[in-house]
């Protein structure tokens, strides 16, 4: 990701952040984190979070995010060069010719960066695949770049009541904020049931998850799953058992996930991956970062999406076509 990626981060989008911790008790922040959404979703007074603090025991260094096909539930991360023309007597019916000496297509890579707790990131991930979903021809890559809303969350999580309290100062203010988002969401197709939600989890063992996933190619499934869990069945994602039951529903071996989330393996690099998104100028999410180079912040409208798909694919193919012809 380049340095000066916060200088290309589209501002105006920011919405729903956290807003100041109240509480009577004097108890410190759950999250320093905010979330960026649609300009719809604003409300006044929205106050800035507080200075990120990073976790103890986080490490320097990024580690590469294992990149695996997207999942078969939305769509496909493949563009294959066609050939016109008539196919050849004997072609199998419904199979099309591929021109092997055409240069492959430049294959683009999105880097989202997302918490699996918040809502605005859900609502922005759908509108990213219905985006893509409309554009066929593009070959991409996703990878999915974790950020912690809640650093300071205990791992074992909190009550939904004490959480919703200290971030929104009561119970009145976070149900208009979610009844908003509900209706968005139904626009989208996706049913937001906050009500079911009963203890606010700590992210970070989802986040290690879906990077553990990645390696068996995937983790874009999920981390669909993820998200439905908890925003709609309103399941605990950082109860290990919640987890490794995700896991199989993806394909994966649930005694092997959790003996994997026993330990505390893609622990640092979650962090540092959270540290390093800070350090560049990301303080909301969801972020969509495209090919290194262009990012825009919020669940952005498919139109948004597409305009700057459209500007890096093309910035992409013009670097294929200079360096092809070094």
């Amino acid at each position: 990701m380049a340095a000066g990626l916060a200088a290309g981060v589209v501002a105006g989008a920011f919405g729903g952040m956290s807003g100041p911790w109240r509480g009577s008790s004097g108890a410190p922040p759950v999250g320093s984190g905010r979330t960026a959404a649609p300009s719809l979703a604003l409300s006044a007074g929205t106050a800035r979070p507080a200075p990120f603090r990073a976790a103890r025991g986080e490490r320097a260094g990024i580690a590469q995010t294992v990149i695996g096909p997207p999942s078969a539930l939305l769509l496909r991360g493949r563009a294959d060069t066609m050939m016109m023309g008539p196919k050849p007597v004997g072609a199998a019916p419904g199979t099309a010719q591929v021109n092997v000496l055409a240069r492959p297509k430049p294959r683009l890579s999105i880097e989202i960066v997302h918490d699996l707790v918040c809502p605005w990131c859900y609502l922005g991930v759908r509108r990213l695949m219905r985006t893509l979903l409309r554009r066929p021809e593009l070959s991409f890559e996703l990878i999915w770049r974790p950020f912690l809303l809640n650093p300071d969350m205990p791992r074992s999580g909190m009550s939904r009541a004490d959480y919703v309290i200290r971030k929104f100062g009561g119970e009145e203010r976070a149900r208009r904020l979610y009844a908003s988002i509900a209706e968005i969401g139904r626009a989208e197709g996706l049913a937001f049931r906050f009500d079911r939600i009963r203890r606010t989890p700590s992210s970070v063992d989802a986040h290690r998850l879906v990077r553990w996933a990645a390696r068996f190619q995937r983790a874009d499934e999920l981390v669909e799953l993820l998200f439905a869990a908890h925003f709609t069945e309103g399941l605990d994602i950082g109860e290990a058992g919640v987890l490794a039951a995700l896991a199989r529903s993806c394909g994966l071996d649930p005694a092997d996930a959790r003996s994997f989330l026993a330990g505390e393996e893609e622990a640092d690099c979650v962090h540092a991956e959270n540290l390093r998104a800070h350090r560049l100028g990301i303080n909301g999410v969801p972020c969509l970062v495209m090919d290194g180079r262009h990012a825009i912040a919020g669940a952005q409208e498919p139109e948004v999406i597409e305009r700057l798909l459209d500007v890096a694919s093309v910035e992409l193919a013009e670097l294929q076509g200079t360096t092809g012809s070094a």
